[in-house]
Formats: C-alpha cells, structure tokens, sequence
C-alpha cells in the first residue's frame, strides 16, 4: 500500500493502452501501434532497501517505477507512454483501499 497526502509528486503525464495490429495492405505487413485508453499524472517512486535487493535480479537500469492515483481496473492495459517513450508494464500493485490518498505503484520497463 502506497499512501501520498499530497499528490504534487505527480508531475509527468502517462498515457496507459494496449497495441493494435493492422495489416498494411500497401506494403503486405503487420503493423502494431499503441492504443491510448486513458491519460493521468504520474511521479517517480523509490524503492526501499529490501525491494532494491528483489529487482537487482531484474534488468533494473530500464526499470522504473511511478505511482499513479488509484484505478480499480487495470484490464487490458499492456504498455505505457511517457513522452515518445514506450514501456512495458511489468506489474501493477494496486492498493487495495479506496481513499484520496491512495496511489498504486506501476512498474514499467523500456521498449526498444
């Protein structure tokens, strides 16, 4: 559970959705674009020490992880925008009570 009692830590714009295929007919391939399905602020969270130990078996220099205000679905949501960024959810830990100062924390790793 992730608590802010201010919520000017969210400062950066995060565009959640997923991808959609469609076949170019002109050139005969697939191509995947990202699908924006909502928009919201977001702010860098720092890990504790005992949760930096867990990631560094990650690929932790392309891992980072922002709190998002609560949503109570998180269905279809693959990839995030930040910018012209694309990341990759990797997980999403939702707080699982419903108050103002509740956030969940988002874990998004770079694409290429």
């Amino acid at each position: 559970m992730v608590q802010l009692q201010e919520a000017c830590r969210l400062n950066t714009v995060i565009e959640f959705g997923t991808v959609k295929s469609s076949i170019n007919r002109t050139r005969g391939v697939t191509e995947k674009t990202f699908v924006a399905k909502f928009k919201t602020l977001g702010g860098i969270y720092s890990l504790n020490a005992s949760q930096i130990v867990q990631a560094v078996s990650s690929d932790w220099n392309s891992t980072v992880i922002y709190l998002v205000h609560h949503r109570r679905n998180w269905d279809d949501i693959d990839l995030a925008k930040i910018g012209n960024q694309l990341f990759e959810v990797t997980g999403i830990f939702s707080d699982p009570y419903i108050n103002p100062t509740a956030y969940d924390q988002v874990t998004l790793r770079k694409k290429n």
